[in-house]
C-alpha cells in the first residue's frame, strides 16, 4: 500500500513540476517576442541652478466637514478661510465615505459631498477656479473601527487652503 501511495506521489510531483517548468517557459518565450529587458534607472531630476529659489506647496489651513449616512448634505459647514490675501491659493477638497456600500457607489457619494462643499465655498465667495475637486470614496479612512462613530469620521470633506511657498532649505 506505502508503494502504491509514493507512486501517486513521484506521479503527481512530475506533473507539478512539469507544468512549473511549462510557465517558466512560457515567460521567457514571452519576454523574448516583446524584447523584455532590464531598463536603466531614470536619473533623478536635476537640482535647481544654485541660487535659485526653490517653491513647494504649503498647508495654510484645513477644515473638515461631516456628513450623515447616505447624504451629500453637509452638516452645518460655514468656511473661515481667507484667501484673498494670499499669493496663488488654491483649494482641494476631497470627498470621502465609510465603508458601508459597494466601492464605486461609495466613491461617487464621495464626489457628489465634496461638489456640495466646492457649491458652498463657491456661494461664500471663492473663486471656482481656485477649487480642486477630488473623490476618495472608502480609500483614505481616517478610523478603521466598525462602529458608528468611527463611521460618522470617515463620512467627510477636507477642505484643504494651500499656497506655493518658499521651499525650506
Amino acid at each position: 500500500m506505502t508503494a502504491r501511495k509514493n507512486d501517486v506521489f513521484r506521479r503527481e510531483s512530475r506533473i507539478g513540476f512539469g507544468l512549473l517548468a511549462l510557465c517558466l517557459l512560457s515567460f521567457l518565450a514571452i519576454c523574448i517576442l516583446q524584447g523584455c529587458r532590464a531598463s536603466a534607472p531614470t536619473p533623478p531630476p536635476a537640482p535647481p541652478a544654485a541660487g535659485a529659489p526653490t517653491r513647494e506647496v504649503v498647508l495654510v489651513s484645513a477644515d473638515f466637514v461631516y456628513f450623515p449616512f447616505d447624504s451629500a448634505t453637509p452638516q452645518d459647514y460655514t468656511s473661515n478661510h481667507d484667501v484673498g490675501s494670499m499669493a496663488a491659493p488654491y483649494i482641494l477638497v476631497e470627498g470621502h465615505a465609510d465603508v458601508r456600500g459597494p466601492v464605486a457607489y461609495n466613491l461617487a457619494l464621495s464626489r457628489r459631498r465634496a461638489e456640495a462643499v466646492a457649491r458652498e465655498l463657491v456661494k461664500e465667495g471663492t473663486p471656482e477656479e481656485i477649487i480642486q475637486i477630488e473623490a476618495r470614496g472608502e480609500a483614505a479612512p481616517v478610523c478603521l473601527e466598525l462602529v458608528e462613530a468611527c463611521h460618522l469620521r470617515n463620512r467627510r470633506v477636507v477642505v484643504s487652503v494651500l499656497r506655493e511657498g518658499e521651499a525650506a532649505p
